[in-house]
């Protein structure tokens, strides 16, 4: 049970890696997504970017406030109910677990949330129009899903 909850807790605390594009060619590096299309396409994708992770954060937080308050009720019922002794060990395992995952899921939303807000979509849009560039994190985050409508993605005729 120790270890369950151990290893619970050290993957709510996952770090993040960078990820390294391969190699194309004897040790040339691909170039980034962004620049293989057009700019009025990776504006249309930098929107979709950042509006997917605002959806996906409040979901996330939504749904991590929701099992924070029904781990909490149950808990709360549990001891009103004068729960002995090995099923209070039962129902406190069962409350760890519930509430790591709570905090995992409800970090991460809050995480997604704050970091991609309406206005930094405007500040990274017109800094890319302005320099045809784009910041690393946006760069690494972009994805060919988030250009699913370029007109570079469609079949040749």
């Amino acid at each position: 049970m120790l270890r369950l909850l151990c290893v619970l807790l050290l993957s709510a605390f996952a770090v993040r890696g960078q990820v390294a594009s391969p190699p194309t060619a004897a040790g040339a590096e691909a170039p980034p997504l962004a620049a293989r299309y057009p700019a009025a396409d990776t504006v249309a994708a930098v929107h979709r970017l950042f509006k997917d992770h605002r959806g996906t954060g409040q979901r996330l937080l939504g749904g991590g406030v929701t099992v924070l308050a029904v781990g909490a009720g149950g808990v709360f019922m549990a001891a009103d109910a004068g729960v002995t002794y090995p099923q209070n060990l039962l129902v406190l395992g069962g409350a760890a677990v519930t509430l790591a995952l709570a905090v995992r899921m409800a970090g991460e939303g809050l995480y997604q949330v704050l970091f991609y807000p309406a206005a930094r979509e405007q500040r990274v849009v017109a800094g890319y129009e302005a320099t045809r560039a784009l910041p690393q994190h946006v760069t690494r985050a972009l994805r060919p899903a988030h250009f699913r409508d370029s007109p570079a993605l469609a079949p040749p005729r």
